[in-house]
């Protein structure tokens, strides 16, 4: 029986683990993403004219990028708390 629940917190484990290194890729992908397409977005969203659609544009891809940084951190460091994400959340919309 002790062996099984050594089996099943060392597969938790190694999920967990797998779970962090994806989180990295994926948010590195983001970053790498949005430096990739930042001469576009210079050109077609800053340079014009606001509209509603580039408001929503831009609230959508900064608060994703600033949701997907504030999660890896968080899952890295393993201290999540609401606290944190409340916070981050206000400067992001403010």
């Amino acid at each position: 029986m002790e062996a099984t629940a050594s089996n099943d917190v060392l597969r938790v484990a190694v999920d967990a683990q797998m779970i962090r290194f994806l989180q990295v890729a994926l948010t590195t992908l983001l970053v790498y993403n949005c430096v990739l397409s930042w001469d576009d977005e210079v050109e077609f969203i800053w340079k014009k004219r606001f509209s509603s659609i580039s408001v929503i544009y831009l609230i959508l891809r900064y608060l994703g990028i600033a949701y997907m940084v504030f999660c890896l951190t968080e899952f890295v460091t393993n201290t999540i708390t609401t606290d944190k994400l409340y916070v981050v959340l206000l400067i992001v919309i403010f």
